[in-house]
C-alpha cells in the first residue's frame, strides 16, 4: 500500500488565526485621535518603528540561537500585554507606550512564525510545499482580521475600547496555543553573548549579500519603504477620510483585509502563471497609479483604490517572503528575515512625525498622490538603473 502523505502541521494554522484576531484595525485611526492628532498619531507610530527597528534585528537573531518556540512565546506575551495597555487608554503617554510593546511583540514574532514553519515543513519532507502553506496560512491570518474587523466596528460604537478587550483576549489564546508548539532539532550554536553578537552581525551581512545577488529583493526592498508608508497610516488616513461612521468603517476594513487573505491565497498561482519580476513590477506601478488618483476619488471610487491597492500590497509581500525564505539556510533564516524588515521600515521611523504634519496640513488625498508619484518615479528609475539585471536573459524572470 502506497504510503499515507505526512499531515500538515495544524498548530501553525491556529496561531495565524490567533494573530489575526485585530478587532480595532478598522477604527484605529478614529480611536487614537481621542488623545492625540495626526501628528500624534506619528509620533505614536514613529516611536512604535523605532523600537521595531532597534529590536527587529537582535530578536531575529535571538530566535536563531534560543529557539523559534521561545520567541514566539515571548511575542504573543508582549502583545497580549500591548492591548491590554491599548484597553486603558488615557493619553498620548499611554498610546506611545503601548505602541513600544505592541512594536517588541511584532518584532518577537517578525521572521520567527516563517522560520519555524519553514523548518517544520523541511522536517517533515515537505519544504517544497512552503510557498503554498505560507500562502494558506496568511489567508486564514487575513480572512480573521477580515471578520474580526467587521465585528470591532460594531464593538467601538458600543464601547470606544471593546475591540481592544477582545484583541487582547484572543492573543492570550495564541499564547497558550504557541506552548504547545514542538520545535523541528535544528543544528544551532549555543547561545552566548558572542553568538548573539556575532548573529546580529550576521543578518546585516546576509542582507546585504541577498540584495546585491538578487534582483526582485532589491527591487521590492527599496520600494517596499515607500509601500510601508502605504501600509502604515495612508490607506487607515483616506479611509477615515471617506467619511463613515465606525460600523461602516469596520466593514471597509474586513473588506480590505478579506481581499488581502483572497490575493494571498492565490498569491503562487499567480507567481507560477506570470514571472516574478514582471508580477512586482506591474504590481507596484499600479500601486503607485491608485495613490495618484486619490483626490480624484469620491467614496464608492475611494473605497474601491484601496481594496485594489491592498490586494496588490498582498501579494507582494508574499513575493519578499518567499524569495527571502529561498535565499538563506535555516540556521540564520528568522535572522534574515527580521534585518530585512528593520531597513525596509527605517525611511517611515524617521519620518512618521513629519508624514503626519504633512496629513494634518494638506489630508490623506494630497499626501497620497504625493506618495504615489514618488513612488513611481522611484519604481521606474530602479529598473532603468538595474536594467540589464532585472531584464537578463530575454526578460522579466
Amino acid at each position: 500500500m502506497p504510503e499515507k502523505p505526512t499531515p500538515r502541521p495544524l498548530l501553525p494554522y491556529l496561531l495565524a488565526a490567533a494573530l489575526g484576531c485585530r478587532f480595532g484595525l478598522g477604527v484605529w485611526v478614529l480611536y487614537y485621535l481621542r488623545v492625540t492628532n495626526y501628528a500624534g498619531i506619528g509620533l505614536a507610530e514613529g516611536l512604535m518603528i523605532l523600537v521595531t527597528l532597534i529590536v527587529e534585528l537582535p530578536t531575529g537573531a535571538l530566535a536563531d540561537l534560543i529557539g523559534r518556540k521561545r520567541t514566539l512565546n515571548l511575542g504573543f506575551g508582549f502583545l497580549s500585554l500591548s492591548f491590554l495597555v491599548f484597553w486603558q487608554l488615557t493619553g498620548l503617554g499611554t498610546l506611545c507606550l503601548a505602541c513600544m510593546l505592541y512594536s517588541l511583540g511584532k518584532a518577537l514574532n517578525s521572521g520567527t512564525y516563517e522560520a519555524l514553519l519553514f523548518d517544520t515543513l523541511q522536517v517533515r519532507g515537505k519544504v517544497s510545499a512552503f510557498g503554498q502553506v505560507l500562502a494558506e496560512t496568511r489567508a486564514i491570518r487575513l480572512f480573521v482580521t477580515a471578520v474580526s474587523c467587521a465585528v470591532g466596528g460594531l464593538l467601538y460604537q458600543i464601547g470606544p475600547s471593546l475591540p481592544y478587550l477582545a484583541t487582547m483576549l484572543c492573543l492570550l489564546v495564541g499564547f497558550l496555543i504557541s506552548l504547545f508548539l514542538e520545535e523541528p532539532a535544528v543544528n544551532r550554536p549555543a547561545f552566548s553573548a558572542n553568538a548573539f553578537r556575532e548573529q546580529t552581525r550576521r543578518g546585516l551581512t546576509l542582507l546585504r549579500g541577498a540584495l546585491s545577488r538578487d534582483a526582485l529583493i532589491g527591487f521590492l526592498f527599496v520600494v517596499g519603504m515607500f509601500t510601508c508608508v502605504t501600509d502604515e497610516v495612508i490607506d487607515d488616513a483616506l479611509a477615515v477620510s471617506l467619511g463613515l461612521e465606525p460600523s461602516r468603517l469596520g466593514l471597509l476594513v474586513a473588506m480590505l483585509y478579506l481581499g488581502a487573505a483572497i490575493a494571498a491565497r492565490f498569491a503562487p498561482l499567480l507567481e507560477a502563471a506570470c514571472s516574478s519580476r514582471r508580477l512586482a513590477l506591474v504590481l507596484v506601478l499600479a500601486s503607485a497609479v491608485t495613490l495618484i488618483l486619490a483626490p480624484l476619488a469620491g467614496v464608492i471610487m475611494g473605497a474601491s483604490l484601496i481594496l485594489v491597492r491592498t490586494l496588490m500590497l498582498s501579494v507582494l509581500t508574499h513575493l519578499e517572503t518567499r524569495t527571502l525564505n529561498d535565499l538563506v539556510d535555516s540556521a540564520n533564516r528568522a535572522t534574515l528575515l527580521s534585518s530585512y524588515t528593520m531597513l525596509k521600515s527605517l525611511p517611515y521611523v524617521l519620518g512618521a512625525y513629519l508624514i503626519g504634519g504633512l496629513i494634518d496640513t494638506h489630508g490623506p488625498p494630497l499626501f497620497a498622490r504625493g506618495m504615489g508619484l514618488v513612488l513611481l518615479s522611484v519604481a521606474l528609475l530602479l529598473v532603468l538603473l538595474r536594467a540589464r539585471t532585472f531584464f537578463r536573459n530575454g526578460g522579466l524572470r
